[in-house]
Order: C-alpha cells, then structure tokens, then sequence
C-alpha cells in the first residue's frame, strides 16, 4: 500500500503533475479526499486541530478493480468485448498494441480451456 499522506502533500503532488500553475483552494482536493473517505477507500489520523494524515484503506489493485467494475457497466454495459472494441477502433491502437491484446486474449483463453 501507498504511504501516508497529508492534504498539503496530496496538493504538491496534485500541483507537481497537473498542466494547471497553481490549486488556489484545498476544497477540490478535500472534496476528493472526503469521497474517498466515504467509500471507506481511505481513512486518517487526526494531526491537531485541523490537520489529519490521510492512509490507504484498500490496496491500489482493489481499488482498480471496483473502479474497472464500474466503467464497465457504465460505458460498456457490462461487456469486456465492448470495452477492447472501444480501444481498438477509437484509440488508433498501433498494430503491435493490438497483437499484445490478441495475445493476452489467447492466453486467456487457453488457461480456461486447460481448466475445463
């Protein structure tokens, strides 16, 4: 799991990676960071009076999945194959990129065949 962090570091970071100069107020980040903390992604420890440190709940390959789960159902309507069609024919998918999903497609395919 992720390191700890506080709201100010999660604002450095934010900033550090973002194409915009500055993040005027914390809101969007507490925003977040509030959500997440309902969705019991992640939890804090109280640092005073205002500051709390924020922690990882949940491991990053949890998250992915429940997050995955859902852009499934809500742009794909559930289907894998909508989902690889999507990239393959929007996303100017080079010929190598394609090969590496009909590969992984194929391996999958023969894992669940040897478990029949």
């Amino acid at each position: 799991m992720a390191a700890a962090s506080t709201s100010g570091s999660i604002l450095k970071s934010r900033a550090a990676k973002s194409p915009f100069k500055t993040f005027r107020k914390n809101a969007p980040c507490c925003s977040v960071v509030r959500i997440l903390e309902k969705k019991g992604v992640v939890g804090y420890e109280a640092i005073g009076k205002r500051s709390h440190r924020y922690h990882p709940l949940i491991d990053k390959e949890r998250y992915t999945r429940g997050f995955m789960h859902t852009v499934l159902g809500n742009f794909f309507d559930n289907s894998p194959a909508r989902l690889v069609s999507f990239f393959c024919e929007r996303e100017n998918l080079s010929l190598q990129e394609t090969e590496e999903i009909l590969a992984i497609a194929r391996e999958a395919i023969a894992k669940k065949k040897a478990s029949e």
